[in-house]
């Protein structure tokens, strides 16, 4: 599986190790010094976005993948407020997340 990593911290750095031992390829990491320079293109290679970031950008690092057709699966928390901003107008969106309760 070709994966792109959001996020390069401690995370990050565990699921590209714990990747490349399971023969997966990294295709592109991000991390907040060098986001301004990755490209839609860079993007796209990737099967999957495996995103660790902060709450202040793993809505728009969502987005960005939602706009993109690139999957993501995400272990950022505190982002709920911004979910309604997220998901308005895009009906490809699926969220599932078993241990995050949703409401309103």
């Amino acid at each position: 599986m070709r994966i792109a990593l959001l996020g390069y911290g401690k995370m990050g750095k565990m699921i590209e190790r714990i990747a490349i031992e399971r023969g997966h390829e990294i295709v592109l990491i991000v991390d907040e010094n060098n986001r301004a320079a990755c490209t839609d293109e860079q993007l796209k290679q990737a099967d999957v976005a495996i995103e660790f970031t902060m709450p202040a950008v793993a809505v728009e690092n969502y987005k960005w993948c939602f706009d993109n057709g690139v999957p993501v699966v995400s272990g950022t928390t505190g982002w709920l407020e911004r979910w309604w901003w997220l998901v308005a107008g895009n009906n490809k969106v699926d969220f599932s997340m078993p241990r995050i309760s949703v409401s309103g």
